[in-house]
C-alpha cells in the first residue's frame, strides 16, 4: 500500500500583518517598475544610439542593467530587501532623468515629464520620504530650468536629444500612460489590501471567539472532575462507610483524577504543538498490541452504552514497527474516545492494515512501511461543512454538541498534528446520521534485524522485585530537592512504595551542597525553587564532579514547564530526564525500577 500524498504540516493560518501588506506593496512596486522601465527604456536606448544619442542611449542601458541585477537579488532573496532595492531603482532612475533633463536645457526637456510621474509612484510604494525628495529637487530644477541656461548645452544637446519632436511626443505620452495605468494597478492592489485586511480581521475574531468559547467550556469541563475529587475527598474523609464503600469512593476519585488529567494533557500538548513540532522517538512498536489495549480500554465504555466495539487488521503484520509508541498510543485512544462518544446505537469498528515495505536507494537508509489505521462507527455523523472544520483548535462540529457532549475540542487536532509530525495525516468521511469513518495513515520504519528488544517494564520490576525477595537488591540512595510541603509529601509516600527512603531539601543550592558531601544515585530535582532552580543547581552539580573526577549523579528534573521539554535546555545543563508534571506513581515507579537495575547491573 503506497502512503497518500503529504507534503508535511501545512502552515498555520495566521493574520496578515501591516508589515506583510507592506512587503506585499513594495514588492509589487519593484516588479511594475522593473518591467515598465525595461519595455520601455530597451527599444528607445537603443534607437538613440542608432541616432547619434549617446549620453541617452548609453544611461537607458547601463540602467537596464542595473533593473537586471536588482531583480535577481530579490528573486533569490525571496522580498528580504525588496524596499532597499525599488529605493535604488527609483533615485537612480530619477538622478539620470535629472541630468539628462538638464542637458536638454529649458522647461520643454522631454525627460522633464519623465520625472514629474517618479516621485507619485515613490509616494505611493511607501518610500515616502524619498517620494518628497524627488518632488522637491523636481520644482527646484524646473526653475533652475527656466531662468538659466549654460552655454555648453547646444553643444551637447544632440546626444541627449537626437530626435526633439519624437523625444517630446514619447515623453509626453508615455508618462501619461504610466501614470495612467499605474493609477489602475494601484486601485487593484488597494482593493486586494482592503481584501487581504477583512479576511484578517475576520479570522483574527474568529480565532478569538473559538479562544472565548474554549475557556468558557474548559471552565466548565475543569469544575466537573474536580467536583468529583474535592466531593469523594471529603465523603473519604468523614467515611465511616464498609471496606467496599471507601475502594468505590476510592475509584471515583481516580477516575476524576484521570479525567482531569487527560483535560489537562490535552491543553499541554497543543501548547508544545504551538510552540514547535514535537520531537518523535523512534523505538520498536507493536501495533496490533496498541490497537488492542486500546480497544481494551474503552470497552467497558462502550458496553455501557450498549455498542459493540470490535479490532481485526490484515494478515501479515510485522511484529514492531519503528515509531512514537507513546503518540501512537495517545492518537489511537483520542480516536476511539471520540467514535465511542458520538455514537448511541450500533458499534465501533477498527482496522489495522500495513503495507508492502519500500526499498530506499540509500544502503543505510530504512525500509519504510505505510500503516493505515481505520475506526468507524455508526454514530450521529457529519455534514461535509462540519468535517471542514473538524479539525481546527478549540471547535466541535457545532456549539450544540460542546453542551451536549463536553470535551475540550483538542482532541482531534492533536492527532492530526501528531500523525503529521511523523510524515502522514487524518481524513474522515462522514455523512449525518450514519456514521463517520477515521483514517490515519503515516510510515513507519523497519526495524532492524540485529535490533535488540528492550525488556518491558513488567519485567524489569519482575527481576527487581525478585532481588529484594532474596535480600540482593540494591539500596537506592535518592535525594529529592523540591520547596512545596504537598508534593515533598506525595514524592515521600510515592518513593516510599517504591522501597526507597529519600532525604529532603528544598531549594537548588541546598541540593548542590547535599551532593557535594554526599553519595546519592538518584535526584529529583524540581524546576522552579528559591535561591537556585534547578537548571541552575545542576550546572554546579555537573562542574563539581568534574573538577573532581567523581562519577554522575542521575539528575531527573520534575517539572511542570511545558516549553522546556521542547527547548533542550535541560539537555545542555547535564541533565539525564525530565518527569513532567503531572505524573501518576508508575511513571515514577517506572524510573526507579531501570535507576536500581542499572545499579545493581554496576555492581556485578
Amino acid at each position: 500500500m503506497s502512503g497518500p500524498d503529504v507534503a508535511g504540516t501545512p502552515a498555520s493560518t495566521r493574520c496578515l500583518t501591516a508589515d506583510d501588506l507592506d512587503r506585499l506593496l513594495v514588492l509589487r512596486t519593484f516588479w511594475f517598475l522593473s518591467a515598465l522601465t525595461t519595455v520601455i527604456l530597451t527599444p528607445l536606448s537603443v534607437a538613440w544610439l542608432i541616432q547619434g544619442g549617446f549620453v541617452s542611449g548609453t544611461a537607458g542601458m547601463v540602467f537596464v542593467a542595473l533593473v537586471g541585477w536588482c531583480a535577481w537579488r530579490v528573486r533569490s532573496r525571496r522580498i528580504e530587501r525588496a524596499d532597499a532595492y525599488l529605493h535604488t531603482l527609483l533615485v537612480t532612475l530619477y538622478g539620470l532623468l535629472a541630468l539628462i533633463a538638464w542637458l536638454q536645457g529649458g522647461l520643454n526637456a522631454p525627460s522633464l515629464r519623465w520625472m514629474a510621474i517618479l516621485p507619485l509612484m515613490a509616494i505611493v510604494a511607501g518610500a515616502v520620504r524619498v517620494g518628497m525628495v524627488m518632488s522637491s529637487a523636481f520644482v527646484a530644477q524646473v526653475v533652475a530650468q527656466a531662468f538659466y541656461a549654460p552655454t555648453y548645452l547646444d553643444a551637447v544637446r544632440p546626444w541627449v536629444l537626437p530626435n526633439p519632436a519624437a523625444q517630446t511626443l514619447i515623453a509626453t505620452a508615455g508618462s501619461l500612460a504610466t501614470f495612467a495605468v499605474f493609477g489602475l494597478v494601484s486601485m487593484r492592489w488597494r482593493r486586494h489590501v482592503l481584501e487581504a485586511l477583512d479576511d484578517a480581521r475576520g479570522q483574527a475574531h474568529a480565532a478569538s471567539e473559538a479562544r472565548q468559547r474554549f475557556l468558557a467550556t474548559m471552565s466548565h469541563e475543569i469544575r466537573t472532575p474536580l467536583n468529583g475529587i474535592l466531593g469523594t475527598a471529603s465523603l473519604l474523609k468523614n467515611s465511616m462507610g464498609t471496606v467496599h464503600d471507601q475502594q468505590y469512593l476510592v475509584q471515583l476519585l481516580e477516575d476524576s483524577s484521570h479525567l482531569l488529567l487527560r483535560m489537562l494533557n490535552d491543553v499541554l500538548d497543543w501548547a508544545k504543538l504551538e510552540v514547535g513540532p514535537l520531537a518523535m522517538s523512534q523505538e520498536p512498536v507493536n501495533l496490533q498490541t496498541l490497537v488492542r489495549d486500546g480497544v481494551g480500554l474503552f470497552e467497558a465504555q462502550a458496553q455501557g452504552k450498549g455498542l459493540r466495539l470490535t479490532h481485526s487488521h490484515d494478515d501479515p503484520l510485522p511484529a514492531a514497527l519503528l515509531g512514537d509508541g507513546m503518540r501512537l498510543r495517545q492518537v489511537i485512544n483520542n480516536l476511539l474516545s471520540n467514535a465511542i462518544k458520538f455514537t448511541h446505537q450500533g458499534g465501533v469498528q477498527v482496522h489495522l492494515r500495513c503495507g508492502v515495505p519500500s526499498h530506499p536507494a540509500a544502503p543505510d537508509a530504512v525500509p519504510m512501511v505505510w500503516v493505515r489505521l481505520e475506526v468507524s462507527d455508526t454514530g450521529i455523523g457529519l455534514s461535509a461543512e462540519q468535517c471542514v472544520s473538524l479539525f481546527q483548535p478549540f471547535t466541535q462540529a457545532d456549539q450544540g454538541i460542546t453542551r451536549q457532549y463536553g470535551g475540550t475540542g483538542l482532541g482531534l487536532s492533536i492527532s492530526r498534528e501528531l500523525i503529521r509530525g511523523m510524515g502522514g495525516d487524518i481524513t474522515v468521511t462522514s455523512q449525518p446520521g450514519q456514521g463517520s469513518t477515521f483514517v490515519a495513515s503515516w510510515p513507519m520504519g523497519e526495524v532492524p534485524s540485529q535490533s535488540e528488544h528492550q525488556p518491558p517494564l513488567a519485567e524489569v520490576a519482575a527481576v527487581v522485585n525478585e532481588l529484594a525477595s532474596s535480600g540482593q537488591a540494591h539500596s537506592l540512595r535518592v535525594l529529592v530537592a523540591e520547596d512545596h510541603e504537598l508534593n515533598q509529601l506525595l514524592l515521600g509516600e510515592m518513593l516510599r512504595h517504591c522501597d526507597v527512603q529519600p532525604q529532603f531539601v528544598d531549594n537548588g543550592a541546598a541540593a548542590v551542597q547535599a551532593v557535594g558531601t554526599g553519595a546519592f544515585d538518584v535526584l529529583l530535582m524540581d524546576y522552579h525553587m528559591p535561591e537556585m532552580d534547578g537548571l541552575t543547581a545542576a550546572h554546579h552539580i555537573r562542574e563539581h564532579e568534574q573538577r573532581l573526577g567523581l562519577p554522575a549523579i542521575y539528575i531527573v528534573l520534575v517539572s511542570g514547564d511545558v516549553h522546556l521539554e521542547l527547548s533542550g535546555e535541560w539537555r545542555e545543563a547535564g541533565i539525564d530526564g525530565l518527569l513532567l508534571k503531572p505524573f501518576v506513581f508508575t511513571e515514577l515507579a517506572r524510573l526507579i525500577a531501570e535507576r536500581r537495575s542499572a545499579a545493581q547491573t554496576a555492581l556485578k
